[in-house]
């Protein structure tokens, strides 16, 4: 099963994750928040934080990705001096 998923992963956007704007004023704050269409494969963690970094030279403010590692929602931020990864009580079976 996780091999047909990772195949149609990489059939559908060339096998690049969808990620979507969730808010661009998070918090009230002008924080950057985006959100990984999960779809059973994990982002990469550290393409992910490379990612943050760019879009916080861009932004200017601190950005942050909601995505699933390990089965639960998870957030990656990034706020211009340190990466953080904060895991929810919340599940995705």
């Amino acid at each position: 099963d996780e091999v047909k998923q990772r195949l149609l992963f990489n059939l559908t956007n060339v096998g690049r994750p969808m990620i979507v704007l969730k808010d661009g004023n998070y918090k009230n704050r002008n924080e950057l928040y985006l959100k990984h269409s999960y779809g059973g494969v994990e982002l990469k963690t550290n393409f992910a934080q490379d990612t943050l970094t760019n879009l916080y030279q861009l932004w200017k403010r601190p950005v942050h990705i909601e995505t699933v590692l390990s089965d639960h929602v998870t957030i990656l931020s990034f706020d211009g001096h340190e990466h953080r990864v904060t895991q929810t009580e919340e599940v995705v079976a």
